[in-house]
């Protein structure tokens, strides 16, 4: 569903040509565009506290009737203004969905296949895209939007019979579910007591504060200390006062600030250095250039990305976020930097670049192998493992709350940049923006690969 909204912009162009029965100007289409990030921002914050109280299953369950809304809306329209609607509609939805399902994956999945399992989330939504790109090829604007409304329908009957995460249950003093749970997830051979036991205990240990080297208190995870240390009570929040409370305070400590703001950079760098306007505007970046056409060359692309993150699965576990980060990084910067070369060689100098229209084609699609193989997936590994129990849907909330609304400053503002300074200086912006980024996880992100939950929390 997110893949479906992230690539539908690109793959409804027909409708800038009046494909729904009404006209659609340039300027009206970045809007119809970049409000889907917009309403993203604004669903993430209240899913961040949605997940710590309702749970991670009842926010991702309801994300299918909201969506459905959504795509009525985009099939229903008469006007711009239900496309606005039905954009910052289906954004918010798209914005709880990057809070809740990070976490929930993190905290069902065992620590050695924790990363692998993670990436499923960027894979299904690269399929999102690759599908809604192909639909937009070979059908009607109306049957394209048919497809993505479905999807709605089967998210529920999918969804539904899933119980949330044992750990969750845990922080809500109901161990039974979280047993249950346990062997939803594990099977019925398999023994949970231990599993479960590791985690109740990463949870009360991470009720009480860490002590510095000269014994005073530094980090208070859950801000209470159970009095009994029994299962039967809830282990976050404080008494008389809102979980949400709680978070903020927890999140204003030393070391809850410091894993914020790595997070926040992180998720920042992963925005700036070029997806968006390559994904937003992935039809019109190859318009004009020869070759393949526009929607087929879109396709190669999302297929490239699909194979991708397949890649990453199988990486992140073995070689560690720190490496697929390093590594995807400097290919993204060598490939916007050839991407600024060949547009500067084109508009700039206006040199005839038909012998080598492929070129855009190849470096888009190795650009976005490296980020789906790394700064795709493995940015919200990272973040869906580093919070403390009490802060994680607050912290996640905020730092998807920052990725949507520097999303949007991407795909609002990077058409009319490029059209006033040349596409040229906008890939060579994002260059140097890919080398800050490798600069950044070489001196300052910790890796997390195969520890616990419990023991990242002890690392940090």
């Amino acid at each position: 569903m997110v893949g479906l909204a992230l690539g539908w912009s690109a793959a409804a162009l027909e409708v800038l040509h009046g494909a729904q029965g009404f006209p659609v100007t340039l300027e009206q289409w970045s809007w119809v565009s970049s409000l889907m990030p917009i309403g993203a921002a604004v669903g993430a914050m209240p899913a961040g506290r949605l997940v710590q109280s309702l749970g991670r299953k009842a926010v991702i369950l309801g994300l299918g009737p909201v969506t459905l809304a959504a795509w009525l809306l985009h099939l229903w329209a008469s006007s711009v203004w239900m496309l606005y609607a039905g954009r910052l509609l289906l954004g918010a939805a798209v914005g709880a969905a990057i809070v809740a399902a990070p976490i929930f994956v993190a905290e069902m999945a065992q620590p050695a296949i924790r990363g692998a399992l993670s990436t499923y989330f960027q894979i299904l939504l690269c399929v999102g895209i690759l599908a809604v790109y192909a639909c937009g090829k070979f059908l009607p604007i109306w049957w394209l939007n048919v497809c993505c409304l479905s999807t709605s329908v089967l998210h529920v009957l999918g969804f539904a019979w899933f119980p949330d995460t044992p750990r969750w249950y845990l922080l809500r003093g109901r161990p039974e579910d979280a047993r249950k749970a346990m062997l939803f997830y594990r099977g019925p051979h398999y023994d949970v007591d231990a599993e479960l036991q590791q985690v109740r205990e990463g949870i009360k240990a991470s009720a009480r504060p860490a002590k510095t080297p000269n014994g005073r208190p530094r980090w208070d995870s859950n801000l209470n200390h159970p009095s009994s240390g029994s299962e039967s009570e809830p282990l976050l929040g404080l008494k008389g006062e809102s979980p949400a409370r709680d978070g903020w305070r927890a999140l204003a400590s030393p070391i809850a600030r410091k894993t914020m703001g790595i997070c926040l950079v992180l998720v920042v760098l992963q925005q700036i250095t070029g997806v968006n306007a390559i994904t937003f505007y992935t039809t019109q970046l190859f318009q004009g250039v020869g070759g393949l056409d526009a929607y087929s060359a879109s396709i190669v692309v999302a297929s490239v990305e699909v194979v991708a993150t397949l890649v990453s699965m199988y990486l992140v576990d073995r070689v560690g976020r720190r490496v697929l980060l390093l590594v995807t990084g400097a290919f993204m910067a060598a490939c916007t930097g050839l991407l600024g070369l060949f547009f500067y060689l084109q508009e700039g100098l206006h040199r005839d670049m038909a012998a080598v229209s492929w070129t855009p084609v190849i470096l888009v699609s190795v650009y976005m192998f490296m980020f789906a193989c790394g700064w795709g997936p493995v940015t919200w590994v990272f973040v869906g493992e580093v919070f403390p129990d009490n802060v994680k849907g607050l912290a996640t909330g905020l730092s998807s709350t920052t990725v949507w609304l520097f999303a949007f400053l991407v795909t609002k503002f990077y058409p009319g940049l490029a059209l006033a300074l040349g596409n040229f200086a906008c890939y060579w912006a994002f260059f140097a923006l890919c080398v800050a980024a490798c600069l950044f996880v070489a001196l300052v992100m910790p890796e997390t690969k195969g520890k616990s939950l419990d023991e990242i929390q002890a690392l940090l």
